[in-house]
């Protein structure tokens, strides 16, 4: 199989870090476009160059990373963490 897109929803849910540390490196590996839902802002903040933010149903943002991911305000009001960026 060589899919397009590939989808997953919270792929890093009871990894250690260590493990967690691999998919990163593995999901940076894949040519395909990749849609993950997860509510783990640092984990977001490795994997992503594009960041969709759903609240309620409705987008919320849209855009890069770093600008939604650590904007604090926009995070606090739909329930999540800022991210860190390392």
């Amino acid at each position: 199989m060589s899919p397009k897109i590939i989808t997953m929803d919270e792929p890093d849910t009871s990894l250690d870090q260590a493990s967690r540390k691999k998919l990163v490196n593995l999901l940076a590996s894949l040519s395909q476009t990749l849609i993950i839902a997860t509510c783990n802002m640092d984990f977001a903040a490795r994997v992503s160059d594009r960041c969709i933010l759903i609240g309620k149903g409705k987008v919320v943002a849209d855009g890069p990373p770093r600008e939604i991911l650590t904007n604090r305000q926009l995070m606090e009001q739909n329930g999540l963490e800022t991210a860190r960026f390392d």
